[in-house]
């Protein structure tokens, strides 16, 4: 009897977790394009009950918009348009809102750092990139913005002192809320530990700056770095060298694309490559977690194993003590999906795989998810009515416990369904 109640138990395990997996995610709105709608939308900002979001493309000069939409899927509204050139092209980062006020980047053409108002109103260019520039000028901020007090932080893709004949280096900068006050504070040296193309906003916690780059120092092979800086520009400091070992790079590749999370003194993020998946995948990123001062990196997860995403992209979004993210690729459907786990690597579960087509997203991109109680919010870049992307809903189910005391079983079975 004992063997046959462990064995049911195992079985009814297994039927609860693939039920968690299957949540549907509720569509707020199909991007159409357009004048009056945009495409390829790649981030979102929640404030009380109105969601705030970019698009990469669309509008009337098809060079990206700044939206808002009610988080019930109604009143969805264009609150700028960009103009290209001079005028900003391509946001392509989550929005930063202080008080009424809305600040973001965009990065075609050189790229601008701009500010609005909530409601549409007080658009204004704070700062322009030179375009054309020189392969040293600061160039692509497309990446959003970190705030501290009345000063902005970015950083540049390309550009920097420290740049090669094509641009390749990188920047960070920072910039008063007003316009004024534009700096260098770190130019990115390729050819030394520094690593290279930053490519996602900066974590803010106190005076203390955290980041990413992407690129790899060609003289001794890497695949991106973790560093951290402070808010005036000194102490910058890498913290983490992602190994280049060919072939199976174990602690993940090309983490830039990516923010951090910081939970207490530990910060969680994803590589977009990498990891050791023995059976399957060498490249399919990694979910990791670092202490602040560098020490204690931790792989959490190896991303593509069959029917598991692949290629994490965006940051990381906590609630309470669960991990939420999102993959570009792979799942049932090579579409990308929704993952879940918990801070210490336990209980990683896939609750959503993206199908595409009229019904469902493709493809979720950078910027990552939104949390509001039980309810995650994001974007992808494909799928809808006319696979131009999508704004959506999934509801996270409540915590279920369950008891079950059977003849001869010595223990309870107890499952936490998410």
């Amino acid at each position: 009897m004992r063997l046959k109640a462990s064995i049911f138990s195992c079985v009814l395990a297994l039927i609860l977790a693939s039920q968690a997996s299957g949540a549907n995610i509720n569509i707020l709105h199909t991007f159409t394009s357009g004048a009056t709608d945009g495409r390829a939308p790649t981030g979102l900002l929640l404030d009380g009950s109105v969601l705030y979001g970019t698009t990469s493309l669309g509008g009337l000069y098809n060079s990206g918009t700044v939206y808002n939409i009610n988080t019930n899927g109604t009143g969805f509204s264009l609150l700028h348009t960009f103009t290209g050139v001079t005028g900003g092209y391509s946001p392509r980062a989550n929005l930063t809102l202080d008080g009424t006020t809305l600040y973001g980047t965009t990065g075609g053409f050189g790229g601008t750092v701009y500010k609005l108002q909530s409601n549409g109103t007080g658009f204004s260019t704070l700062h322009q990139f030179p375009f054309p520039g020189t392969p040293t000028s600061p160039e692509g901020p497309n990446n959003g913005v970190a705030i501290i007090g009345s000063t902005l932080y970015g950083v540049t893709t390309d550009g920097g002192v420290n740049a090669n004949q094509v641009g390749n280096g990188g920047t960070i900068f920072s910039l008063g809320t007003d316009g004024t006050g534009f700096s260098l504070m770190h130019e990115f040296d390729r050819t030394t530990n520094d690593g290279w193309a930053p490519r996602t906003a900066l974590l803010a916690s106190g005076n203390t700056l955290y980041g990413m780059t992407q690129g790899a120092n060609p003289i001794s092979p890497n695949a991106g770095t973790l560093f951290k800086i402070n808010a005036d520009g000194t102490g910058f400091q890498t913290l983490k060298i992602f190994s280049n070992t060919s072939p199976t790079r174990p602690d993940g590749a090309f983490p830039g694309y990516n923010g951090l999370i910081l939970i207490g003194n530990r910060l969680y993020g994803v590589t977009t490559n990498g990891g050791f998946e023995p059976s399957v995948s060498i490249n399919g990123g990694v979910l990791f977690a670092i202490d602040t001062d560098g020490s204690n990196f931790d792989v959490l997860h190896t991303f593509g194993a069959a029917g598991d995403g692949r290629n994490p992209r965006g940051t990381l979004t906590l609630n309470g003590t669960t991990l939420y993210g999102t993959t570009n690729n792979g799942g049932d459907h090579g579409l990308g999906t929704i993952f879940q786990i918990q801070l210490d690597g336990s209980g990683y579960n896939k609750i959503h795989d993206f199908a595409g087509g009229a019904n469902d997203g493709a493809r979720p991109w950078d910027p990552g998810l939104v949390v509001d109680g039980n309810t995650l919010y994001g974007t992808t870049i494909g799928g809808g009515q006319f696979d131009l992307g999508v704004v959506y809903t999934l509801t996270i189910p409540e915590p279920t416990t369950l008891l079950m005391s059977l003849p001869g079983c010595l223990t309870c079975l107890v499952l936490r369904r998410r």
